[in-house]
């Protein structure tokens, strides 16, 4: 059972590269991103980056992080059961059961990336509306010098629109969903208005959605139908106060809510994918909603003196996480031995409130950008409280809680995590052509751990709490070395080696366990191209990297008969990988978009403990995926304009953990063509959308023992928005 019964005890829970692989008529010549915490063109930035712009997503019908995902080079994501949640993987920097991020997510300039086994910060991604949205970026390899921890395989940055002081404008649009094998429809709205309410001096921003997405899975325990379903809503607030072209400031708040009536975890027939009840079927017998709940409040503050510039940002943050399990298979042995065996079909459910607050704040000076020597200086603060509850709660076979019988078990987690950093980096221009640049960050971080666990599978008896109070410090350098040459107008060519890493983490408490791990650390080397050719009718991006990945997080057991699962170092892993994306367009309004990656990190020795032999690729990591896309705009009469696209998003098979692990599933490769079209005018847009269009319902993760979650299945939609 070396699967570790209680491992870690925890419910924790795009694609354009430089050619706007979402192929679309939007020219990389025309998006500015800030990647490098200074705005320059996507084509120019010297390192493997993505953007993908809100029109893109309007036009794919992309609302959640999975719609995109597959469309990214070098990206993978590997859902969980819980609706909403799942981890991000570039590049392959996984290892499928670390409780830490290797993709860190940022707001604007605000992390909000969790950290610790206890904050779920490797499961959750973030689904912001286009009307909210102006790009997302996606910086691919480690970013620690500008960005800190949990950056090792990269950056998913979501850019939001900011307040117009100058114009008043608005939005507002319905949308109308159908699954297949989907209990009833689905569908939602959303709308934003603008308004300055000092012209050319203080605009607000308002916007809100709802959206309610079919259930698909059917309880065959209890035969309720569509027991999938989920619900997300949100509103965002933001002004912006430029009183003259020098100052600014930009506010914002937003909230998010995103309930689930349960899980999408089938099971399987023992060492296979192949479903026991059937596709869609589910087999639990306690309800398993979920509720996750995100708060931000952020300033970003700027002044122009000149020959610098100064940027403070201020941020706040709250996730509100419930997580439901049936966990009567786990807890019928314990029911029957505490009743003295005169209840032997018990059931049991898992209960996982989380609340992490987060409060961060940077501040840096840069030079002005017309300078043969350019250079930044900043400092940065954090620090995240967590309270969590990990509970199992005995319950009667009519659904009733036991209440003759004390928790089973029960543990409560508050932490402080804190982080203090300093960094620096420099650009010179050898000539026009050719600059090179360096950076380097220092952090310092404190992990404070109080924990108060009671019941009987700590101590054979129910009223015994145990108390743990640990502190660990840890203190990590990162580096970077950049060279960048732009020949012309349609060349550029760069070389990169940078460091990141992973803060180490205090485990939960269990008999013989360590108690805490120490940092992890990555370097990469990468080269890259960009090129444009044939009179700007086809240009390529491709960038070759190799990983050096040492004192990864890998999982230990504890000699007891429960084999408790905790974290410690003692990974190492390396190799060759590789991102493409080119693009065609071999006429008016017509653009042809391939990307590919490979994954070549590799483990480097036998890790017994997780099933790991040397040359086994990280977990949940293909060989080889890409996409294909097509778009073809067309104009009609007056301002009219139809658009129609398509792609396919394909990988190879893969593993959920490494290949010698008993509870390994191998995960099919599998291609999924999506289908889109529309028609707009500089007023009225109608669209519509077909997700899966072979409805293929291929695993792409695992769920626990014997437990797995299918694609979701084909989704199509109908949609019409106003501007104004």
């Amino acid at each position: 059972m070396k699967s570790g019964l209680f491992a870690g005890l925890s419910f924790a829970a795009l694609a354009a590269s430089h050619s706007a692989a979402f192929a679309q008529d939007t020219n990389a010549e025309d998006i500015v991103v800030t990647a490098q915490k200074r705005e320059e063109k996507l084509r120019e930035v010297p390192i493997s980056i993505s953007a993908v712009t809100s029109d893109q997503l309007v036009s794919q019908g992309a609302s959640r992080f999975t719609d995109y995902a597959g469309y990214i080079p070098g990206m993978s994501f590997s859902a969980s059961s819980i609706a909403g949640q799942g981890e991000i993987n570039l590049r392959g920097v996984t290892t499928a059961l670390s409780p830490t991020a290797s993709t860190a997510i940022y707001i604007d300039e605000v992390p909000t990336t969790t950290h610790g086994t206890w904050g779920g910060s490797g499961y959750k991604p973030i689904d912001l509306f286009p009307y909210d949205l102006e790009r997302v970026e996606v910086l691919r390899g480690p970013q620690g010098t500008l960005y800190g921890d949990s950056t090792i395989g990269g950056l998913v940055k979501y850019v939001t629109r900011t307040a117009d002081v100058d114009d008043f404008s608005g939005a507002a649009g319905v949308e109308a969903i159908a699954v297949t094998g989907g209990h009833g429809l689905g569908g939602g709205g959303r709308a934003m208005i603008n308004v300055p309410i000092a012209p050319g001096v203080l605009g607000v921003r308002v916007s809100g959605f709802y959206q309610k997405n079919p259930g698909f899975i059917t309880n065959v325990t209890t035969g309720r139908k569509g027991t999938n379903e989920t619900e997300q809503r949100g509103l965002r607030v933001a002004a912006r106060l430029a009183p003259n072209d020098d100052f600014s400031i930009d506010a914002q708040w937003l909230h998010s809510e995103f309930d689930g009536d349960g899980r999408t975890n089938i099971r399987l027939v023992p060492g296979s994918t192949e479903p026991l009840y059937g596709t869609d079927k589910y087999d639990f017998r306690l309800p398993e909603p979920t509720r996750q709940t995100f708060d931000l409040l952020s300033a970003t503050a700027r002044y122009d003196f000149g020959p610098v510039n100064l940027t403070s940002v201020t941020g706040w943050s709250r996730n509100r996480n419930v997580f439901n399990s049936d966990a009567s298979s786990l807890m019928q042995g314990w029911i029957s031995m505490l009743t003295g065996g005169a209840v032997t079909n018990g059931l049991g459910r898992g209960e996982g409130p989380t609340v992490n607050r987060k409060f961060s704040q940077e501040v840096r000076l840069a030079s002005a950008q017309d300078q043969r020597l350019t250079w930044q200086i900043g400092g940065y603060y954090s620090v995240e409280d967590t309270d969590t509850v990990q509970s199992y709660i005995p319950y009667r076979t009519d659904g009733s809680v036991y209440s003759e019988l004390l928790e089973i078990y029960r543990d409560e987690v508050q932490s402080r995590y804190t982080d203090i950093s300093a960094f620096a980096n420099a650009t010179f221009k050898v000539t026009d052509k050719w600059e090179v640049s360096g950076g380097i960050r220092h952090s310092r971080i404190t992990d404070d751990f109080h924990e108060r666990a009671v019941g009987s599978m700590l101590s054979g008896s129910q009223t015994i709490p145990y108390f743990d109070d640990i502190k660990a410090k840890y203190k990590a350098t990162t580096w970077s070395l950049t060279t960048r040459y732009i020949a012309d107008d349609d060349l550029m060519m760069f070389a990169r080696a940078a460091s990141g890493f992973r803060a180490g983490g205090i485990n939960y408490t269990w008999p013989g366990a360590q108690k805490s791990y120490d940092p992890d650390s990555l370097v990469s080397y990468e080269a890259g191209v960009r090129a444009d050719f044939l009179d700007d009718k086809a240009s390529i991006d491709l960038t070759v990297y190799y990983l050096d990945w040492k004192d990864f997080f890998i999982l230990a057991f504890t000699p007891d008969a429960f084999e408790f699962g905790y974290q410690i170092n003692g990974g190492k892993a390396n190799g060759l990988g590789m991102e493409f994306t080119g693009t065609l367009r071999p006429a008016q309004g017509l653009s042809l978009t391939a990307t590919a990656a490979y994954y070549g990190l590799k483990v480097r020795q036998d890790l017994p403990t997780i099933g790991a032999e040397a040359g086994d690729r990280t977990p949940t990591s293909p060989a080889w995926s890409g996409s294909l896309l097509a778009d073809y705009r067309v104009p009609l009469s007056g301002d009219w304009t139809l658009n129609l696209g398509g792609g396919v998003r394909w990988t190879t098979h893969t593993y959920s953990r490494f290949i010698g692990d008993p509870q390994a599933l191998r995960l099919d490769g599998y291609a999924v063509v999506d289908l889109n079209a529309a028609v707009s005018s500089d007023r009225w847009t109608l669209r519509g959308y077909v997700r899966n269009l072979a409805n293929d319902r291929t695993f792409i993760s695992a769920a626990g023992q014997n437990r797995g979650v299918q694609m979701n299945p084909r989704t199509m939609g109908l949609a019409i928005d106003m501007r104004f």
